[in-house]
């Protein structure tokens, strides 16, 4: 991913299901921000850390869809020294 640059990732998730998103980003970024979108764009979540959070460079968050739909994921971390930055997104589903 570049820094400064959202990378949007679109997942179908189904209705009442539990899922677990985990972002990792570099540990050298400044900002770390996920925005999470449901299909009529209504921003659902937005978790942001800095540098010297406790959590660091990892946002991780629970979430139960209302609707089966595809949603839009879009981390972004910001950092000063390096364009080019590697990351880890993960999502996790409960299954009965």
């Amino acid at each position: 991913m570049e820094s400064a640059y959202e990378m949007p990732i679109i997942i179908p998730m189904s209705q009442e299901a539990l899922y677990e998103f985990v972002f990792i980003g570099d540990p050298s970024s400044r900002l770390y921000e996920v925005k999470m979108y449901d299909w009529g764009e209504k921003q659902v979540i937005y978790k942001k850390n800095m540098w010297g959070d406790v959590d660091g460079n990892i946002i991780s968050y629970a979430y139960i869809p209302q609707y089966s739909e595809y949603h839009m994921i879009k981390p972004v971390q910001v950092n000063k020294s390096k364009k080019t930055l590697c990351g880890y997104v993960m999502l996790l589903k409960k299954v009965k």
